[in-house]
């Protein structure tokens, strides 16, 4: 129920988003996907990424009109998506491996990230 409340404000905010210049898409999504990353284990936060970037990529050709192509419909979106899962899970292990360093053993993730923003 969570993914789907955060891959629904996901979309919903970057359909918002504007343009410009018109090749450059631009929404606050980062923001929805860093509180899905922050809230959420990483794998339920890298899904959510990918969900996002994905259906959007599909639909941002139909919605500002550009020329339709198997770039646009599959590269893409597809491009899109798997950046940000790889951003999110790259963030995530980062911040365990920089919690665990600093502890001298492992935690979990979500203590992971009470710790370093709470120092």
């Amino acid at each position: 129920m969570t993914v789907l409340l955060f891959a629904g404000l996901a979309l919903f905010i970057e359909l918002f988003g504007f343009r410009i210049p018109p090749a450059d898409p631009h929404s606050l999504v980062g923001i929805v996907l860093l509180a899905a990353a922050l809230a959420l284990p990483p794998g339920e936060a890298a899904l959510i990424a990918a969900i996002s970037g994905l259906l959007f990529g599909i639909f941002q050709p139909l919605i500002y009109r550009r020329p339709w192509s198997f770039l646009t419909f599959v590269g893409r979106p597809l491009f899109r998506s798997s950046v940000r899962a790889i951003a999110v899970l790259f963030g995530a292990s980062l911040a365990n491996q920089l919690v665990a360093n600093s502890r001298g053993r492992g935690i979990s993730l979500a203590r992971s990230r009470i710790l370093i923003f709470h120092r």
